[in-house]
């Protein structure tokens, strides 16, 4: 009997979006296969959203994990900086409807373009260098703003954005905000078995922050809270989505964690309930349970049967009794060419 079969397209060509997946599928012992590498986006270069397409369509796979930013755009930074409509995006993400229709079950993760407080154009367009602080700090003042021109004016004095400058970016994060809504659409009309759709880099104020909320209404809204999940986070969504779909082929009920910390104490603020899959929203968690905060009692760890959200009000009835927690490794120091990002 052949192993079972993912096909994944990444996010980017990084470790944490291409290999990791991989590794996790291997435990399970199912094959996960990506994009040939000359079809995938290495740094600012992008990836071919044609080739990846095709590359995609023509792969025999039981399920698959798809980055709607490298199929759409050629990948993320391509997504942030690369002149396309959302036609050509949407047009781009045809190979999904030709998955559905075979039956292949397809997870999709889509990312909230960022904003950083940040001079360095390597990510971005190519006016981040020097505009992007300016860029950060007007976003802020738009998501303040709500709408009013007055209050969108730059602090303090500061030499307002180029009005060239300020419309591409303003414009791009339209598009992206569109694509991000039509990629909703894909779940609703059934192509899509599940969407992530992550907030990458998000400060309290600015219009990635605005757009979660917009999202979340979305999803509340459209009544598919159990397969949308808007939430912070990029690049760590596909190794998710890839242990989401190998649980849906290997069968079982979803599995349990635990959570731990050096200061019992930051943990005030967790909800305390127990035996909810990971997966279930937290409100839907919280109103089951009947949650409270409570404090990790000293000397005493939750087991690996329990949610990530939530530290059990009572153990489970395992006949076995609380254990301490594992002393924690001494840290190593790594080199500087291992702190290096990709």
């Amino acid at each position: 009997m052949s192993r079972p079969r993912i096909a994944l397209v990444p996010l980017d060509e990084r470790p944490a979006c291409a290999r990791l997946p991989r590794l996790v599928a291997a435990v399970a012992g199912v094959d996960l296969l990506v994009p040939p590498a000359t079809a995938m986006p290495s740094l600012r270069r992008p990836g071919s959203p044609q080739l990846i397409g095709e590359w995609l369509t023509a792969t025999a796979a039981d399920a698959a994990v798809v980055s709607l930013e490298t199929l759409g755009f050629g990948g993320l930074i391509a997504s942030r900086t690369r002149p396309a409509s959302v036609a050509a995006v949407t047009a781009a993400w045809q190979p999904l409807g030709i998955l559905a229709a075979r039956g292949t079950p397809v997870r999709a993760v889509t990312l909230i373009t960022r904003t950083p407080d940040s001079s360095d154009a390597m990510e971005e367009p190519d006016y981040w260098d020097p505009h992007g602080p300016a860029l950060h700090r007007l976003s802020a003042a738009l998501h303040r703003a709500c709408g009013d021109p007055a209050r969108s004016a730059a602090p303090g004095g500061e030499p307002p954005v180029p009005p060239e400058v300020r419309a591409d970016f303003v414009t791009r994060r339209v598009r992206n905000h569109a694509v991000n809504l039509a990629a909703m659409e894909l779940v609703a009309d059934g192509t899509l078995r599940s969407l992530v759709v992550g907030a990458d880099d998000t400060a309290v104020e600015g219009l990635a922050t605005a757009e979660l909320h917009w999202l979340d209404g979305w999803t509340s809204w459209l009544g598919l809270r159990e397969r949308i999940t808007v939430r912070p986070g990029a690049d760590e969504a596909c190794t998710a989505l890839v242990a989401r779909t190998l649980l849906d082929m290997l069968g079982g009920p979803p599995p349990m964690v635990r959570v731990e910390a050096a200061d019992p104490a930051g943990l005030e603020r967790v909800a305390a309930y127990e035996n909810v899959p990971v997966g279930t929203t937290a409100a839907r968690q919280l109103e089951a349970c009947g949650a409270t905060p409570r404090r990790l009692a000293a000397g005493r760890a939750p087991r690996p049967t329990w949610c990530c959200w939530c530290i059990p009000r009572t153990a489970p009835a395992t006949g076995l009794s609380p254990r301490p927690p594992a002393p924690t490794p001494p840290r190593r120091e790594r080199s500087p060419a291992a702190r290096q990002s990709f």
